[in-house]
């Protein structure tokens, strides 16, 4: 007889409607046309969780010749946030990542939930943003389950600021 013969013979299960935060562990046993297996496998156990929650709008401020982009972490939905991805819009306000100047894996991205980029960055490839331009950025928080949704990108915040004209001498 083959497998499709035997309607009990299964090789997933789905299980529905569990408590996140929880470890559940699973064994399975195998079974043919002879009966089932002596023993059990070893089991195996994984915690429920999901992504974590969006965050709320990041705070942009200057400190001296930095940007400084703050963040309350949301919720992790049982899982902890390993990292976080802070984009930043470019000069066609197409949001991007930039590990070199903003790394949200880093000990104060993750311990302090900032990160300080250098205003003279923002000025440059990737982001080419002129003098006036409004600086935006969006945080996504990361867990072993995902990313969140991004952040609401910011409506208030701080202008890209550069060093100053040539001096017109009359």
């Amino acid at each position: 007889a083959g497998l499709s013969d035997h309607p009990s013979f299964q090789t997933s299960y789905l299980h529905t409607g569990l408590t996140g935060g929880l470890v559940y562990s699973y064994r399975i046993k195998s079974q043919n046309e002879y009966g089932p297996a002596n023993d059990w496998s070893d089991a195996t156990s994984e915690q429920t969780g999901q992504a974590p929650e969006q965050p709320a709008v990041a705070t942009l401020t200057i400190l001296d010749v930095y940007i400084k982009i703050s963040w309350v972490p949301p919720t992790n939905n049982h899982l902890t946030i390993t990292s976080y991805k802070i984009i930043i819009a470019d000069s066609t306000n197409t949001f991007i990542e930039n590990k070199q100047v903003c790394d949200g894996a880093s000990v104060d991205a993750m311990n302090l939930n900032f990160c300080s980029v250098p205003m003279s960055a923002l000025w440059t490839a990737p982001f080419n943003l002129v003098y006036g331009t409004s600086i935006k950025a969006q945080v996504i928080a990361i867990n072993q389950r995902g990313e969140s949704i991004a952040s609401t990108v910011n409506t208030n915040g701080p202008i890209v600021l550069t060093v100053p004209d040539k001096m017109y001498v009359p």
